[in-house]
């Protein structure tokens, strides 16, 4: 598949359409900072340092059965490459949603006492994102834009990976 960046006018149009709804600031920090999906659901609140203004890469979580698994589970794993091991600088924006996703996280998990983790980003029952639930969360946001639309000017769904190369686009753009 060929990589997909959403144009300026995309990327306005669905980031108005997300404000305030629940993964909000997982797409904002997701297009603000370029990790990839698995980068993302891995982030823990100690991998966040705020004080020196970057994001501590270190791992990646995946979603999948492995041999010995007798389903579907959550596994930790190291980043893709070497050069995936990294410090990536918050900006001025990102630093805003990713203040809110702490409390966001504080609200969740006191909701949910039984389920308790590290990971910033999680689910409405505090539990690991993947990226079927990545996925789904931004086909929900297009639909609510596809409502207002018609049949011939859709807004495409896109990849969660997306933003990555959006993020890589909006650099390239801004030198």
């Amino acid at each position: 598949i060929k990589a997909k960046a959403l144009t300026v006018e995309e990327q306005n149009t669905f980031f108005d359409y997300c404000r305030n709804t629940f993964y909000d600031n997982l797409f904002n920090v997701a297009v603000n900072t370029g990790l990839r999906p698995g980068e993302l659901f891995a982030l823990q609140l100690s991998d966040v340092d705020l004080e020196n203004g970057y994001i501590d890469v270190n791992k990646t979580l995946v979603y999948q059965k492995y041999l010995d698994d007798d389903c579907k589970t959550f596994h930790i794993e190291p980043p893709k490459t070497k050069q995936s091991y990294r410090k990536v600088p918050i900006n001025s924006i990102c630093r805003v949603y990713i203040e809110r996703q702490f409390e966001l996280k504080r609200i969740v998990a006191e909701k949910r006492p039984k389920q308790q983790n590290d990971y910033l980003f999680v689910t409405k029952f505090n539990t690991p994102l993947n990226s079927v639930i990545y996925s789904d969360a931004i086909k929900a946001v297009i639909r609510q834009i596809n409502l207002t639309r018609s049949f011939d000017s859709q807004f495409e769904v896109f990849s969660g990976h997306t933003f990555r190369h959006t993020f890589a686009t909006r650099c390239f753009e801004n030198g």
